[in-house]
């Protein structure tokens, strides 16, 4: 594959679109929270859990939806809408402090992902099946 083909890919597409995301959302965070400083490290391993993370897995996961289950109907889009926040929803929400506490060097990278991936997935099913 050429190196312009596989930049232009949608799995690099849909990677730089979600560091880009992630550490947007960082900033403004930080920017909404007051903080008196910005921690740009923090923001750039956001990003870098965005882009080397889920964006990949979101891309893969949601191509192998579409793959396995075809279709527009009213019942195939709820199908997908839960399988999406059953699967992909807790998976991604954990992956995501998994690799970000990889990126920070801690010792037990499972650690925050064990206290924090349940309240957040909760949060986001109260906030993504309305939107989707």
């Amino acid at each position: 594959m050429n190196v312009f083909r596989f930049i232009l890919s949608p799995l690099v597409k849909n990677a730089v679109f979600a560091g880009t995301v992630f550490g947007a959302s960082e900033f403004t965070q930080q920017t909404l929270r007051g903080d008196d400083k910005y921690d740009y490290g923090y923001i750039g391993r956001v990003a870098l859990t965005g882009l080397l993370f889920y964006g990949p897995f979101c891309h893969y996961f949601y191509r192998a939806l579409d793959n396995a289950w075809k279709g527009t109907t009213t019942r195939m889009i709820i199908k997908k809408l839960v399988l999406d926040q059953t699967i992909a929803g807790p998976v991604s929400i954990g992956g995501f402090y998994i690799v970000l506490d990889v990126l920070e060097g801690k010792k037990d990278i499972f650690a925050e992902a064990k206290v924090k991936t349940l309240p957040s997935w909760g949060a986001c099913l109260l906030f993504w099946p309305p939107v989707q």
